[in-house]
């Protein structure tokens, strides 16, 4: 027995190692497959985040490069502006030094009617009487002088009227001034805030939808009138309200380039037509009515966001344990 027993001192692996030695391989090839599948989806992300960062970038720059054509055109216009009140500040500044001159003038003849006066001759009377009309004469040059140097002073007050010449068009203007804190429809003084442009600006947005509201009370109110062309948006741009005249532009997106600007002073003093109350109150309850509807959308969005990042953070979990269970040796 015991010489048996040494005979047979080699022995064959048995079938549960040849099982766990497969099974260890598998795993080893299963870690590498998942660690390549890992790297092309990292470089997949990096890609499509390069594009989308590319795409960013040059979109920016299409927007730069219009509002630089847009400063552009206002620095351009401006200049006009300022040339044309240079002139006439050069003629107030002429006609104040004529009347200098004049002034000048009527005080040397009065020095020459005083030595004339104390002669004791015949026409000592007439000198009087010439003396007389020269100080009145002085007066009413030092009062003209007076009122030209305070109409100088004051700011001037412009009115706001169609354009007629050339070009001119018989459509009506809605006019929106552009302040740097608010947008004001005028003449109704109907007020838009900051507030009213952000987010997403869609067709029912404050102001694109009091626009539609006048274009209709227009309409209503004359169609004979209105059968010559819609109403049109004037947006009239103070300086300092660039950025409101870029809101502006952005929400009335769906007129597309039917609409006019100009550009005004930051002092300037506009007189409109008087307000219409019944479109003011209108537009009042228009531009309220929008807002409630642009509060309830952005809420909805809210709510679909949520939903959809409860959704997605859902299927990432339970996928997760699914490939936990296929890939464990256990799952079987």
């Amino acid at each position: 027995m015991k010489k048996r027993a040494g005979a047979g001192g080699v022995q064959m692996f048995s079938f549960l190692d040849a099982m766990i030695c497969t099974l260890g391989a598998l795993l080893v090839l299963l870690h590498t497959f998942a660690r390549d599948r890992q790297t092309d989806l990292v470089k997949k992300a990096e890609a499509q985040a390069t594009q989308e960062t590319t795409i960013d970038v040059e979109a920016e720059r299409e927007t730069l490069e219009w509002r630089i054509e847009q400063l552009r055109e206002v620095r351009a216009k401006t200049e006009a502006q300022l040339a044309d009140q240079r002139l006439k500040l050069a003629h107030v500044e002429d006609h104040e030094r004529r009347l200098h001159d004049k002034a000048r003038q009527l005080e040397i003849a009065l020095a020459e009617l005083d030595k004339l006066s104390k002669s004791k001759d015949a026409t000592t009377l007439r000198n009087q009487a010439e003396l007389e009309a020269a100080r009145i004469r002085i007066v009413e040059a030092r009062d003209a002088l007076a009122k030209a140097r305070e109409a100088h002073k004051q700011a001037a007050s412009y009115s706001v009227v169609p354009y007629e010449g050339p070009h001119a068009t018989r459509r009506r203007p809605v006019y929106i001034e552009c302040r740097e804190d608010a947008m004001i429809l005028q003449p109704e003084g109907v007020q838009l805030v900051p507030e009213d442009f952000a987010g997403f600006l869609g067709a029912g947005n404050p102001l694109a939808s009091a626009l539609r509201g006048a274009r209709e009370y227009y309409a209503r109110q004359a169609p004979e009138r209105t059968q010559q062309g819609e109403p049109y948006p004037l947006l009239l741009v103070r300086p300092e309200g660039i950025m409101t005249y870029y809101a502006a532009r952005s929400a009335l997106g769906s007129w597309g380039a039917d609409f006019g600007y100009e550009l005004i002073g930051s002092d300037w003093e506009l007189k409109f037509a008087p307000a219409d109350e019944r479109l003011a109150q209108m537009l009042r309850q228009i531009v309220t009515d929008a807002r409630r509807r642009m509060r309830e959308l952005a809420l909805v969005a809210s709510q679909l966001k949520s939903q959809r990042q409860r959704v997605a953070l859902r299927a990432s979990t339970n996928g997760g344990f699914v490939a936990d269970r296929r890939h464990s040796p256990g799952g079987g």
